[in-house]
Formats: C-alpha cells, structure tokens, sequence
C-alpha cells in the first residue's frame, strides 16, 4: 500500500506539503521543548521524542493521518516517575511501547470503550489546571517546590515573600506574554509570535552583549558572550568612554574567556583600538583568549598585540609599566 501511495504522489502536492511541514515544525519544536521542562527532563529529550516517533512511523505505520510525540498529559504522567532521570523515561518509553504492543496483539482495545467522554474531559481539564499551575513557581523563581499539586498549591503560595524574579526572568515575561495572550487569537500565532520576540531579544543580546567592568587601578572588562561583528561598535564604544576619553586614559584588561570566534571586522576593529591606546600611551592586553582565537589574531599581524593566559597576570605587567 506505501508503495502505491508513494507511485501515486503527485508534484502539485509538494508545495502544500511543504507549508504543512513547515508549519508542524514551527509548532513542534517549542511543544516539545515545553513537554520535557513538564515531564521534568532536560529539553533536547523533548525534541528526541517529537522526530524519533515520525522517522519509525513513516516505516511501520498505518495511517497517515495521526498525531505522534509527547503531549502534555503524557509528560505530566511521566514526572511523577522518572525524577528527572532520562534513563528512567526511556526505560518508561519502552515499557509503555511492549505494554501497547501486548494489548495490540491480545486484542484489548475494547477496554477504551469503558471510558467514558466525562472522564476522558474530566482528567484532560484537571491536567491542564496542574500544568498551569506547575508554571508559577518558574515565574516567580521559586524552587524544591513539590511536584504533589496540592502541596505544589501550598508551598507556592506559602513562599511567595521569598519570590526572586531575575532581569533574565523579567526579560523571559516578554516572549512568554506575546506567546500566551496570541495563543487566544490562533496557537500557531502565539508559537510563531513568540519565537519572533525571542530572536529579535537574541539579536539584541548579540549586538549588545553585556560587559562586566571592574577597576583594579587598571579597568578589566569581562564580555559575558562571544565577540562578533554586531558587537563591535558597542564594544568600542563602552572601551572608548571608560578608557580613552577618560582623564587622564586608562589601561584596559579585556578578558575574552567567552569569546571563541572572530571575523573579519573584529580584527579590524581591535587593530584600530590598539592604535588608539598606542597613540594615548596607555596599555590594551588580552586575558584568556582561546587558541582558536588567538591563532586568528597572530595571523592578522595586530600591532602591539599582547596576550596573557589570565587577569592577573595582565594585571601585574599593567601595573607594572604604571610604576
């Protein structure tokens, strides 16, 4: 019969097919991100359940009108018992597949017939108020709360006053209200919106990487992320009216720990920013640069360019040249 269908397949079909797959993707991936933070596992194990189930079906299965994955219920069944464990719930998976299986083989499926539409809305509603619920302490930052939900209720409520809510947590309320308030309008537009918001704060993120300063008679500046082409300019910026254009011009120790790329326009930035200290009579070291990088930086033949393997000891020849 697959073999029929797939002689049968028209090209006309191809477009259509490939918005529906784009758009079930679209709709996936945060689905199933969200199922495992549910189920209480680490998110990738969300994402591992969302395909592996279409790559096998698309083999073994019957049907081509069928929804397969995780959903909500099943990862709320799954933490009461894998403990945050991925060997646990894989061992649960399989478990469950040779029960289904047996039941298949014994021709048990009349027992669903037992029940009843009441009970099925019943527990799909009373899940869904327990999922709901599950998410208030992540807002408010709250943590060992239990995963029982009347205790989950009483605790929550009970250690409000110790609630901590982060700027990265005051910053997630952005993407979690646009995806929340236009999932009313249409789930795929709150999903859709929501990754929108999210990329864009990324991008921001990328440009405007946070830098932390500190004086220690010279100025160390710790980048939290990479350093790439959108973040030059602000770089310099943040180096030129701290240091530079201080009274009288400060050194500068830039720790680049994080940093593990370069590209083209940062070395020419940071060629320009050496030239600048030069001409200032001030120093510019850098402190833990990643050999990848610093191959890159002794390639491009940077002007006085010097390097150490920590802050310290960019901070004793620093002080050194002071004295």
């Amino acid at each position: 019969e697959h073999c029929i269908l797939v002689v049968q397949y028209r090209l006309s079909w191809l477009q259509m097919d490939l918005i529906a797959g784009l758009t079930v993707g679209l709709t996936t991936v945060p689905q199933a991100l969200a199922y495992a933070e549910v189920a209480g596992l680490p998110v990738q194990y969300g994402l591992y359940s969302a395909f592996m189930g279409g790559f096998i079906y698309t083999v073994l299965g019957t049907c081509k009108d069928v929804t397969l994955g995780p959903t909500a219920i099943m990862s709320l069944l799954c933490a009461s018992y894998v403990g945050g464990d991925p060997v646990r719930a894989v061992l649960l998976s399989l478990l469950c597949g040779t029960i289904q299986t047996a039941m298949a083989l014994l021709r048990l499926g009349f027992l669903l017939d037992f029940i009843s539409f009441p009970v099925i809305k019943g527990f799909t509603c009373a899940a869904a108020v327990t999922i709901g619920f599950g998410q208030v302490k992540n807002v408010l930052g709250l943590k060992d709360i239990p995963h029982e939900f009347f205790l989950q209720v009483y605790y929550t409520f009970y250690r409000i006053p110790e609630t901590r809510i982060r700027s990265e947590s005051c910053l997630d309320l952005v993407p979690f209200l646009t995806t929340f308030l236009l999932s009313f309008w249409e789930v795929q537009y709150g999903i859709v919106g929501g990754v929108v918001v999210s990329g864009l704060m990324l991008l921001y993120n990328v440009a405007r990487p946070s830098i932390k300063v500190s004086d220690h008679g010279v100025l160390v500046m710790e980048l939290d992320s990479g350093l790439s082409f959108p973040s030059t300019e602000y770089l310099n910026t943040v180096i030129y009216t701290q240091a530079l254009r201080a009274s009288p011009p400060r050194s500068v120790v830039l720790n680049c720990h994080h940093v593990n790329t370069v590209d083209y326009t940062v070395v020419n930035e940071l060629r320009d920013l050496l030239r600048q200290f030069k001409l200032r009579g001030v120093g510019l070291i850098f402190s833990g640069l990643q050999y990848s990088v610093l191959e890159v930086l002794l390639a491009a033949d940077l002007p006085d360019l010097r390097h150490t393997t920590s802050v310290e000891a960019a901070l004793t020849i620093l002080s050194g040249n002071t004295q």
